[in-house]
């Protein structure tokens, strides 16, 4: 169950981050051209030691105010469930990409992990010319599961939740989108083939597309740090690689990739890899030149997802052309 920054801050003000959030967005550092480029600035990250002193965005930055630097700040109040869970009878999209409404749409539907792609999946939008129709629930797990009650998932959100997906499909239906996304988060775990998880994403997949006629994608799992990059970087501002997560063949992570794979064959998906554009050799640097990939345990800044705008173009293009 992923949950995002700054709850209070998102409920509350986020028109009055709206031009802080703009700002990041510009900010953004260039894209990654290739995935060898983008291997090689991993690569690099593993050898920096001392924070840099260009940081973007800074510390204090997000320490201060995290909202605007992640992607859940490009999602509008009328398209936040989490925020306003009497949405959840009537899910409205966020629309993103192209601005033209006689484009196809391709929708991308899920928990925050959506806000982890929409930067990049906005900008790959426009080039691609596709409307995006995010449907994104934070801490709603993306697979219809029965959901739970946590310490940032109120009684009312849960009930919200299980109505969510139970609306959902019918709102995806209507927009006849030629293909359905899937974003899910690091933490729902589960085992190569792990039935409850399969039969839960199979359920949303099928009643979202119940002709076959849309592409069916699966966005691979990222990363679930140990702690969260900001406060680990604080504390350990001249040995930063203190803070990069590694993971080994028996960890959390590699069962989620798994699974990931498994769930091509039996959930009839294209699955996009994206673990090798923010890892490499099992080690997932918190900082990538200049930019601060996390701004918590497991939600990318902005600038870092606009970078890897291009890769996840490139990814798409094949599928949804």
């Amino acid at each position: 169950m992923i949950v995002p920054l700054l709850l209070l801050g998102q409920l509350l003000i986020p028109s009055a981050l709206s031009d802080a959030a703009n700002e990041t967005r510009a900010a953004g550092g260039a894209p990654y051209a290739s995935l060898a480029a983008d291997k090689a600035a991993l690569i690099h990250a593993l050898t920096v030691h001392s924070l840099p002193s260009s940081l973007n965005p800074t510390l204090a930055d997000v320490a201060s105010a995290p909202f605007p630097y992640e992607g859940a700040s490009y999602q509008h109040q009328n398209c936040n469930p989490y925020a306003s869970p009497s949405e959840a009878a009537h899910p409205n999209p966020c629309w993103y990409g192209s601005p033209n409404l006689t484009k196809p749409v391709v929708v991308i539907f899920g928990d925050s992990f959506v806000g982890n792609w929409i930067p990049a999946l906005d900008v790959v939008g426009q080039k691609l010319g596709f409307r995006i129709a995010s449907f994104e629930f934070s801490g709603c797990d993306t697979p219809n599961v029965a959901a739970t009650v946590g310490s940032a998932f109120t009684p009312a959100q849960v009930a919200a939740c299980n109505l969510w997906h139970t609306t959902l499909p019918k709102e995806v239906v209507a927009l006849h989108p030629q293909a359905i996304v899937a974003a899910n988060g690091a933490t729902d775990w589960g085992v190569p083939g792990d039935r409850t998880w399969m039969t839960g994403m199979k359920f949303e997949f099928t009643r979202m597309n119940p002709h076959g006629t849309a592409t069916q994608i699966l966005l691979g799992t990222g990363p679930h740090l140990d702690t969260w990059a900001p406060s680990c970087l604080a504390a350990n501002s001249a040995s930063v690689q203190n803070c990069t997560f590694h993971y080994a063949s028996s960890s959390n992570f590699q069962s989620a990739l798994n699974r990931d794979v498994s769930a091509v064959k039996l959930l009839h998906v294209h699955l996009v890899p994206t673990y090798q554009w923010i890892c490499v050799s099992g080690a997932c640097p918190v900082i990538v030149g200049s930019t601060l990939a996390f701004v918590d345990a497991d939600h990318f800044s902005t600038v870092y997802s606009l970078q890897m705008s291009v890769l996840l173009q490139a990814a798409l293009k094949p599928l949804i052309h």
